[in-house]
């Protein structure tokens, strides 16, 4: 089968924390639009559901606060959570071909529920950060630990936060349900692909699979018209930055850099002005423009494209669709190397990439494109075709289904045993009448796989 046979489409349910608020829920929307303009059957599962999309559902949290009380007392990350043990028994997850898992974090996912439905159903799981095998950060910055055993956790305030260090156990319990588990991991940056294959996921097939953007809706506008529209005077020369609360608000995102190298560029070149999306409050700085969060992409689109240079000094990041968006309208970059940011931008072909943290690299760069419109132009070119040839977003679907396809049939050529979780070793938080039931149904799924599930339907 290819993805251009239109003839029995098989079905993918992607399940994350929320339907749209966020990137790993924006790329999960992406493909789900995607994968139905080709024909497939594509919806989205999830803990939380915001639009009134028809291709959209949630399933039930059953956040137990008896258990949360201790949970959150004892460290065990989202172990209160007990709706995704009856995921098994989820009519849509029933009816999947192929199962989609995104971010598991975000207080909706029990991780226990993991090694059920991925005995149940082909699993695909893309990693949009580090949670996955590290004790409980998202991203571990500097620290190593955890390639061989997560403990004495160094920042207990990253993301997702603790209380108590439980850093080690839980890093114990995600190798526990990975041995326990079938699963084939995708990585949207080589970064991150090769930190998954130093890692306690190193034994599953991981690929790379970059995030994708819809090239026909971020494309280029007219930068005096999208100057207009915001206000901002056609004579500025503006550097900009799009995130969540803004970017010189948000620490992840860098914004006592963006803020340092942003004062030094003005001492120099007056005229500059920063636009800063995604704060709504009012700038009491004459040289800041704030502009709250804009929900429509097409008006998001005209404001990347009234910037004139993408000043983007992320401290921690994976593969960043605002990146990929502020490329796909034509934006010169500058940026730090950080994450799988410089597997995005091109150093010297869609603007520059510094050495991380390098404020005084980062000035350099940015005054030597301030002062040159004609390299901005090339930048600017350079981009958009990098966009459109590379990340496409349905070029991104179309690998993404390749690799359904190329699962699904590896998976009806093996028989699949089934792999009960040791209770002695589960914590005993965890272990109740929701995790057992779900835990049993690998006996019968165990029957159903070994008779080598049918997949004619769909080849």
């Amino acid at each position: 089968m290819t993805v251009s046979n239109n003839k029995n489409k098989f079905s993918i349910v992607h399940i994350n924390t929320h339907d749209i608020a966020g990137g790993a829920a924006k790329v999960a929307w992406r493909l789900m639009e995607s994968q139905r303009q080709l024909g497939f059957d594509s919806k989205i599962l999830a803990g939380e559901k915001i639009n009134d999309s028809d291709y959209c559902f949630s399933f039930p949290r059953e956040k137990n606060r008896f258990l949360a009380v201790q949970c959150g007392r004892e460290g065990q990350l989202y172990y209160e959570f007990q709706g995704s043990h009856k995921l098994v028994n989820n009519p849509l997850v029933r009816a999947a071909d192929v199962l989609h898992l995104h971010n598991l974090h975000g207080g909706y996912f029990n991780p226990f529920s993991l090694s059920a439905i991925s005995q149940l159903k082909p699993t695909v799981w893309t990693l949009h950060d580090m949670q996955a095998f590290t004790g409980h950060c998202a991203h571990s910055f500097d620290c190593q630990s955890w390639e061989t055993g997560c403990a004495q956790c160094p920042d207990l305030s990253i993301y997702p936060d603790m209380l108590v260090d439980s850093s080690g156990q839980l890093w114990r319990d995600k190798k526990l349900i990975y041995d326990h588990s079938y699963l084939t991991i995708v990585t949207p940056s080589q970064w991150l692909k090769d930190k998954v294959q130093r890692s306690i996921l190193k034994s599953y097939p991981v690929e790379l699979i970059y995030n994708g953007v819809d090239t026909n809706t971020f494309k280029p506008y007219d930068k005096n018209e999208a100057k207009s529209k915001f206000g901002i005077p056609a004579d500025k020369l503006i550097i900009g930055a799009v995130a969540h609360g803004g970017a010189l608000e948000n620490p992840w995102k860098g914004g006592n850099y963006t803020r340092q190298v942003f004062d030094a560029l003005t001492t120099r070149l007056p005229n500059c002005v920063f636009v800063n999306i995604g704060n709504s409050h009012k700038s009491d700085d004459p040289r800041i423009v704030n502009i709250a969060h804009i929900d429509n992409e097409s008006e998001l689109a005209q404001a990347y494209s009234m910037l004139d240079i993408f000043l983007y000094t992320s401290v921690a990041d994976n593969c960043p669709l605002v990146v990929l968006e502020a490329l796909s309208c034509g934006i010169p970059m500058v940026a730090f190397n950080t994450g799988g940011v410089p597997e995005l931008a091109r150093d010297g072909l869609d603007g520059y990439v510094t050495a991380y943290k390098d404020v005084t690299q980062l000035a350099q760069a940015l005054e030597k494109l301030a002062t040159q419109p004609q390299l901005r132009l090339e930048f600017s070119n350079n981009a958009r075709q990098h966009a459109v040839s590379k990340f496409e977003h349905k070029i991104i679907a179309g690998r993404y289904l390749k690799l359904y396809e190329r699962y699904l049939q590896e998976y009806s050529n093996k028989s699949h045993s089934s792999k009960l979780l040791p209770l002695g070793s589960v914590p005993k938080v965890v272990v109740n009448d929701a995790f057992i039931k779900a835990e049993s149904s690998k006996k019968t799924l165990a029957c159903t796989n070994n008779k080598q599930i049918n997949i004619s339907h769909i080849f």
